[in-house]
């Protein structure tokens, strides 16, 4: 494909992905008022916004050190990090605030819809998150993590009640992703080789 093609299909790609999350928040909020849910039951408020923020933050940055240590322990040239560190850095930033938004806020509806129509907190909290996780199938095996990382997501959003704790923990962590695979890409840019022979035995 020449590379003009190639650049307005990666431009055309984001504006749909703009477009494609706020349809999902869209239609996330227009069913939770078809089910006579106010909004704050699905996390949107803002009350206690000082330690909800502290324990977002504070999960973020620890998810976002978890994922260094992983990249120590499992060095590897990850065919997602070079997309992703191919991506405009500016527009990959900004489009994750409504990205995250969409996650989450799909997130809270599923986990309390569930609730509310007799099912145990705990399924409320596994089934969203192994939908979620399902989603990211064409990361392979990192689908398993993305699972998790949405159950903790769920988990703090009902302890809180506010999806600002979730957002920000979730929000941190993707932009950890994007920091490590530009660092990643940088430095197999200097080197000259990627860091997959280190993961060898």
């Amino acid at each position: 494909m020449p590379p003009q093609v190639t650049q307005r299909a990666q431009r055309f790609g984001r504006y749909v992905l703009w477009l494609r999350n706020g349809l999902v928040v869209a239609i996330v909020l227009g069913l939770a008022r078809h089910q006579s849910l106010r909004f704050w039951q699905i996390g949107l408020r803002l009350d206690g916004w000082r330690p909800n923020s502290l324990i977002g933050i504070a999960a973020g940055f620890m998810s976002v050190g978890l994922q260094r240590l992983s990249r120590r322990l499992y060095p590897r040239l990850d065919i997602k990090d070079k997309r992703l560190a191919a991506e405009p850095a500016a527009n990959w930033i900004l489009s994750q605030l409504v990205s995250v938004l969409a996650e989450e806020l799909w997130m809270a509806f599923c986990v309390i819809s569930l609730i509310r129509t007799g099912h145990s907190t705990t399924m409320g909290v596994l089934l969203p998150a192994t939908v979620f996780g399902a989603l990211h199938f064409q990361y392979g095996s990192e689908a398993i993590g993305t699972g998790v990382y949405g159950a903790v997501s769920a988990c703090l959003f009902l302890w809180r009640g506010s999806l600002l704790p979730s957002y920000l923990f979730h929000y941190l962590r993707n932009i950890g992703s994007f920091y490590w695979a530009c660092r990643g890409a940088a430095l197999r840019a200097g080197t000259g080789h990627d860091t997959s022979s280190r993961a060898a035995p």
